[in-house]
């Protein structure tokens, strides 16, 4: 544990992080992949070029200075955190790397304000949080290899099929080239895809939640093409990529499912699962889940998009709603054209549904979807009265407070 005096030197760097945060991060990463080149193999570089990654670093390094006296607060970060590296193979040796120049990153920009005495605070710190990564990420990657199906690193799996949900989305569905089954996981998680080819400038892994329900012989992923056709933001290299070059046949590499975010299987709660656009998959896997067992939980789920085109597993969730009578489905088209009987006109808005039946108080609510739209239902059911232990989400690409 840290001394007092320590906690209390990194505690009065949160303000200075908070101002020069994304000056740190950005500095850190410019050392790091000048030195170690090799590194860009792993972090996701269409992060780096749009500067999500430096934010949601900067975010992190804050909040641990902010808590470093309240640790337990932290361990959601700290989870989320460890899932994220294991899916990427994060490894001990990659540690003392990052310290290295996270904290001449923190020098450089601070300069003289960085003294001695608050470097040292900052190393020691470091080496805490670094420790307590190593052991949750190596406790992942045994517990993932012990299971039946499980393994370390990657493995290959075939691409059987290649489905189209929509005009941009598309289903692979995946199995593993031994033939043997793959290792289960629980609904709402994702896996590590490893894409190394020569039309790409680096290996480049991406996680995918997995949009079917645990069990079965495969996995299967359901993607988006992201085009954005905006010199602002870039299309999506490995979305698209996996929509123009990966065929039935290919074989591609997975790391084992990882994730917090995940139906809570043991409860018998009422379940609300709200998405917006491609944020349906892993509400897809724990709505399948809850079919699957015969779960006789009341399920509301409630789906935005902006009409019935760009809707994916429309009929595949019309089906299980007419197969399970616990389940009501609603969705909130913004083309009025779509709007009709079970349809809503707009964007997700809570506060028309509140009367009915199946928007519990007491149920546990599980939502993704693109950022705005996923700030958005938080703050809605926060208006609802629903506290934080009953909500749970998963963001896309880097962690983003909501």
């Amino acid at each position: 544990m840290l001394s007092q005096q320590t906690m209390t030197i990194i505690q009065s760097t949160a303000p200075v992080l908070a101002e020069h945060g994304v000056a740190i991060t950005d500095r850190f990463y410019h050392l790091l992949f000048s030195a170690h080149p090799a590194l860009k193999h792993i972090f996701n570089m269409s992060n780096q070029s749009e500067g999500t990654q430096k934010k949601a670093l900067a975010q992190a390094v804050y909040s641990y200075a902010q808590h470093i006296d309240r640790l337990a607060d932290l361990l959601p970060l700290v989870e989320r955190i460890a899932h994220k590296h294991a899916s990427l193979g994060i490894l001990p040796e990659h540690y003392p790397i990052v310290g290295k120049y996270l904290i001449e990153a923190i020098q450089d920009v601070l300069q003289d304000a960085f003294t001695d005495e608050i470097k040292a605070a900052w190393v020691e710190g470091y080496q805490m949080l670094a420790d307590i990564l190593i052991a949750r990420e190596e406790q992942i990657y045994s517990e993932k290899e012990s299971e039946l199906g499980g393994w370390r690193a990657t493995r290959e799996f075939i691409v059987k099929r290649k489905v189209a949900e929509t005009a941009l989305v598309s289903s692979f569905y995946l199995y593993p080239k031994d033939g043997q089954m793959p290792v289960s996981f629980q609904p709402g998680q994702y896996v590590g895809v490893y894409i190394q080819d020569d039309r790409l400038d680096y290996q480049e892994i991406r996680q995918y939640s997995l949009s079917a329900r645990p069990e079965l012989d495969h996995y299967r992923i359901s993607v988006k093409r992201e085009q954005f056709n905006s010199p602002e933001k870039p299309d999506g290299t490995i979305s698209n990529f996996l929509h123009d070059h990966v065929q039935e046949g290919d074989i591609i590499r997975l790391a084992p499912p990882v994730g917090d975010f995940y139906l809570q299987k043991n409860s018998q709660k009422p379940v609300v699962l709200i998405s917006g656009g491609i944020g349906c998959t892993p509400l897809v896997s724990m709505l399948e889940h809850l079919h699957a067992t015969n779960s006789n939980r009341p399920i509301t789920y409630i789906h935005g998009t902006l009409n019935s085109k760009t809707h994916a597993f429309k009929q595949h969730i019309e089906s299980l709603e007419l197969q399970m009578g616990n389940l009501n489905v609603i969705n909130f088209y913004e083309s009025e054209e779509d709007v009709g009987t079970g349809n809503q006109s707009g964007r997700i808005d809570l506060s028309r549904l509140v009367n009915n039946e199946y928007l519990h108080p007491e149920a546990e609510y599980y939502f993704c979807g693109p950022h705005p739209m996923m700030k958005s239902t938080y703050q809605q059911l926060k208006a609802l009265g629903i506290p934080d232990q009953q909500i749970h989400y998963e963001t896309f690409g880097p962690s983003k407070v909501l």
